[in-house]
């Protein structure tokens, strides 16, 4: 994944949140996206994975990256912490940008009753 490619993909996970006050909140914490080597604690000591930070929680000190490896590309979205490399447990890792914003400490709206962490 390149740079333009993730800018594109991470407009696209946006145009498709409703409603639209998920969609504003979670814009509100975008970046453009910068490329960190995340360590992987489930494989080979000292295996590192490249993963996307893409958004920026400051009071929380975590974020949201995107990374094709580890958890991906099926749960390619994670709940990382800024203050570490590590890619985190895989109840962090979600399957869109919406669902892992959802379960971010940032999200402090409501979510639907049917809504359930897949």
């Amino acid at each position: 994944m390149d740079l333009k490619n993730l800018e594109r993909l991470v407009e696209d996970q946006l145009a498709n949140i409703e409603p639209d006050d998920v969609r504003a909140a979670l814009t509100s914490y975008v970046v453009r996206p910068t490329c960190q080597l995340r360590r992987w604690d489930y494989g080979s000591e000292g295996e590192r994975f490249p993963c996307w930070l893409v958004a920026r929680f400051h009071e929380s000190r975590t974020g949201i990256a995107y990374c094709e490896h580890g958890f991906g590309p099926e749960y390619a979205w994670g709940v990382v912490g800024l203050g570490d490399d590590a890619m985190g447990t895989d109840a962090a890792w979600h399957v869109s940008l919406e669902q892992a914003f959802r379960n971010s400490a940032p999200w402090a709206g409501r979510n639907p009753s049917d809504y359930e962490v897949p």
